[in-house]
């Protein structure tokens, strides 16, 4: 597997950052086709194949207990967490849980998709 685009839209907009091939991290703010676009300064702007970026998130398995203090950061209701429980239990899959869940995940940088496990992004806790 690949890492693509279609991995990445959901957090655009989230202060996402990640690291690129040269190993420097960077805040990705917008994408076309396969590319990344990182603001370097005021007004500079780079870019890159989304390929050699890997984006920094948090396990999915820091949410297995719903008494964790990473699930209690999160600041949600109740059922939400219930939700993420039961994705990162795996008895759930992410295509069924409402999508404030999912945007949930995604404006915290947490990693529903199974990116890290796959080597495509890299664990932060």
């Amino acid at each position: 597997m690949k890492l693509t685009i279609n991995h990445l839209k959901g957090y655009l907009d989230t202060n996402l950052k990640g690291v690129e091939q040269n190993g420097d991290i960077v805040e990705l703010i917008g994408f076309k086709d396969e590319t990344y676009f990182i603001k370097e300064s005021r007004n500079v702007y780079a870019y890159g194949d989304v390929q050699d970026f890997k984006p920094l998130l948090h396990p999915l398995s820091n949410y297995i207990d719903i008494n964790s203090s990473a699930m209690q950061d999160l600041n949600c209701d109740l059922l939400d967490q219930i939700e993420i429980q039961e994705l990162a239990s795996g008895r759930k899959g992410y295509w069924n849980l409402e999508y404030r869940v999912i945007e949930l995940m995604q404006n915290n940088h947490i990693d529903y998709q199974n990116l890290i496990k796959e080597n495509l992004a890299i664990e932060i806790n």
